[in-house]
């Protein structure tokens, strides 16, 4: 919306505004916004007749006057008080008469900024650590120890006494410590990929609210943390009654931080496969039953199931962290990778093989658990080929399949029950 040098606006406020806020203002919100932004809240608070929470009506020019700037500079530096929190803008008028009210609101104190997911490191960036902690000292209480002393305060009956009763009107509205909310577009953040990659113990078709999913929002913006990553945090940052721990939450991801730019992998190892990926089971066939474990396992599960109960090592884990960031494989096709190799190659996981395969599946963009089992099966003499090359030692062994295998490309002839068992499985597929 242009906004031209005639057009008029109005000042109000609904909050208290003292010295405090000046301080807080210059010292914690001016390297964030700049300095002609703190000039123009300071000009729009004094355009205020405080008596009474709203000002004359003013042109623009007036705060050109003023501030000694063109308009445009203004109405930059009025966005950035808009997106701190700091004003609200609305819009009324005509074509002749257009007009602005620009309601200011109190900065957060000191304690409430310090404590901010976003602002707090923010200050940090911009200042550096040094000047980061002289500024953080400045508001900090000076600690005195009163635990050797006794309080002696009076107490209110001990001083005043109520000679009369009087009925006192409370209807009316007072000024108080109103702040304005910093707000997030979730345009860069597919809630729907979010909500789907959570397990069902944590996200039953019931959102989080708006605080949490703002949240969610400001710590995503933060540290860049993508939808999947989301998604492990707010499920890692449950507590014991099912609720989202916020405090938590922002250690968390400000841990997934430090270990992304540190070089160290995070890891997913807790993700399963994401809902929108999922198969619509309408059997309880073999093949089925498999389908629903690589969906609702996560491979960290899976791999101790697969092991009966004992712990993966290190490089297991490892290895499965580099498919699911560096190969970026679903963690269902993780699990059918997991169970192909161990089962074709004598409960090993080669990670060279592994690998190998890995890369196959990204370049096929194998997305779902179907998917990973039919490439499975369709490449499994292909990759019988990559396993003598990237083993040391060689067997002529017959290695065992997978459950879930089609197993008519095998060469030995089946026998009657695998026949049987066969023309069971094809009755239920046509």
């Amino acid at each position: 919306m242009n906004i031209l040098p005639l057009d008029f606006y109005q000042v109000i406020t609904k909050t208290e505004l003292n010295d405090c806020d000046r301080n807080i203002l210059t010292m914690l919100y001016q390297p964030i916004m700049g300095h002609i932004s703190l000039s123009l809240y300071l000009t729009l608070w004094s355009d205020l007749d405080n008596s009474e929470g709203i000002s004359s009506e003013y042109t623009h020019c007036h705060l050109m006057e003023v501030m000694q700037t063109n308009l445009e500079t203004i109405i930059n530096a009025r966005n950035r008080l808009e997106a701190l929190g700091l004003l609200s803008v609305y819009y009324g008028g005509n074509e002749t008469h257009k007009n602005y009210v620009y309601e200011l609101y109190a900065p957060l104190t000191s304690k409430e900024f310090f404590s901010h997911p976003l602002l707090n490191v923010i200050l940090y960036n911009t200042l550096g650590k040094k000047e980061y902690e002289r500024v953080k000292s400045f508001f900090e209480l000076p600690e005195i120890k009163l635990n050797k002393y006794e309080n002696i305060t009076k107490t209110f009956d001990e001083v005043f006494k109520v000679v009369t009763k009087t009925k006192v009107d409370y209807k009316a509205e007072y000024k108080d410590r109103v702040k304005g909310e910093i707000k997030f577009s979730s345009k860069h953040f597919d809630f729907n990929l979010f909500y789907a990659s959570l397990p069902k113990t944590v996200y039953n078709n019931k959102k989080f609210s708006k605080e949490q999913e703002n949240l969610i929002l400001q710590l995503s913006y933060i540290y860049n943390i993508d939808e999947l990553a989301s998604a492990m945090l707010v499920k890692n940052s449950i507590n014991e009654h099912g609720i989202v721990d916020e405090k938590e939450l922002r250690k968390a991801a400000s841990k997934w931080y430090q270990i992304e730019h540190s070089g160290k992998k995070l890891e997913v190892i807790d993700l399963t496969q994401p809902e929108h990926l999922k198969t619509k089971l309408t059997d309880d066939s073999k093949r089925a039953k498999m389908v629903y474990r690589f969906e609702t396992e996560t491979p960290y599960e899976f791999l101790k199931k697969s092991y009966n109960g004992v712990k993966p090592t290190t490089r297991d884990l490892k290895l499965i962290e580099s498919l699911m960031i560096d190969q970026k494989l679903n963690p269902g096709v993780v699990n059918v990778l997991l169970d192909y190799v161990l089962l074709t190659n004598n409960k090993k996981l080669n990670k060279n093989y592994v690998e190998t395969i890995a890369g196959h599946w990204k370049r096929l963009n194998i997305q779902t658990v179907e998917e990973a089992m039919k490439v499975a099966e369709s490449e499994h003499k292909k990759y019988k080929k990559m396993i003598e090359k990237t083993s040391k030692t060689k067997t002529k062994k017959n290695e065992p399949l997978p459950d879930w295998f089609d197993k008519e490309f095998e060469t030995v002839a089946p026998t009657e029950e695998e026949l049987k068992e066969l023309k069971e499985k094809i009755k239920k597929y046509s």
